[in-house]
């Protein structure tokens, strides 16, 4: 007779971090950050991140203390934004982006991300960059 049905928690089973993406997206419904992650402007063209932590897709990720180099407007002023890139066809691969544009691409938030090997964002700031500095850095992830 054929199985069709795999309990995950057994003796010698093994539970994936896929598995545990799917039951904690499930019970906690919303992704952001939960610990630090403080957005500051610090000069130039320097926007610092503290550490933290945060959950996407039901992951727990951690990202540590450090500092953003965004390029400034060629002329004029144009919108930027930073944001987490999680792409789960990719060895589950969590990546920070900077992106200064004119326009700005819309965050990809695939509710099936997990089960389809899809792709989540969501943006930790935007900013106005200037051809000499960074203007209005405003911290916007979720919590």
């Amino acid at each position: 007779m054929a199985q069709y049905i795999n309990m995950k928690q057994v003796p010698s089973g093994t539970v994936t971090a896929k598995d545990d993406r799917i039951v904690y997206d499930a019970n906690l419904a919303d992704c952001g950050i939960i610990y630090g992650c403080q957005i500051s402007y610090i000069g130039n063209n320097m926007i610092h991140i503290n550490a933290g932590y945060g959950i996407i897709k039901g992951g727990l990720f951690e990202i540590e203390d450090h500092t953003e180099y965004v390029e400034y407007a060629t002329s004029g002023n144009v919108t930027g934004q930073i944001y987490l890139h999680l792409d789960l066809s990719a060895d589950d691969k969590l990546t920070i982006v900077k992106e200064t544009t004119n326009s700005l691409h819309p965050l990809v938030q695939n509710a099936n991300a997990n089960f389809e090997n899809g792709v989540y964002e969501f943006q930790l700031c935007t900013f106005t960059a200037t051809t000499t500095t960074l203007e209005d850095v405003t911290q916007t992830f979720p919590t």
